[in-house]
Parts: structure tokens; C-alpha cells; sequence
């Protein structure tokens, strides 16, 4: 069963905040890569530039998330949750 944002921000002992949320429920729907100015604009201008780098920073903090750079120098991100089984 998938876990919610909620939940997941509770377990690694993080703050629920609005934006965390946000961007949290947003990395759950893809369950895939994708690019930050991807997410940006699927956000909605629901959450600022600074707040989103900021929330990701957050996540990576608590080794849910994995940041990485592409061959043309796009920051790609995704969600690494225990039910993903690590190579």
C-alpha cells in the first residue's frame, strides 16, 4: 500500500508543511524521474522557485530523494521510497 505524503513526512520525523506537501503528492503521482523545471511547472505556481529548491533539499536530507544531473546539465530528481527496491 502507498504510503501519503503525510505520512511519509511524519515517518522520517520531518515537518509537515503545505509545500512540502505540495510537492511531495506531486514526486508521488510521476514515480519516475523528472526534471525540476518539470515539476516546477506541473507545481502550477502552487509553490515559489526558492521554496520548491528548498523542499527538495529537504527531501534529499532525508534520503528520499535522489538529485542527479542529465548529459545536457538537466537537474532530474526522484522520489526513493523503501517500497522501491534499491541496485
Amino acid at each position: 500500500m502507498e504510503k501519503s505524503s503525510r505520512e511519509i513526512l511524519s515517518d522520517n520525523n520531518i515537518s509537515i508543511t503545505n509545500p512540502r506537501i505540495i510537492v511531495l503528492e506531486q514526486l508521488l503521482k510521476y514515480k519516475k524521474p523528472i526534471s525540476v523545471d518539470s515539476l516546477l511547472s506541473s507545481l502550477n505556481n502552487q509553490v515559489a522557485k526558492s521554496t520548491l529548491y528548498r523542499v527538495l533539499n529537504d527531501l534529499k536530507d532525508i534520503n528520499i530523494l535522489h538529485e542527479f544531473s542529465t548529459p545536457d546539465n538537466q537537474t532530474v530528481v526522484e522520489l526513493i521510497l523503501e517500497d522501491h527496491s534499491h541496485h
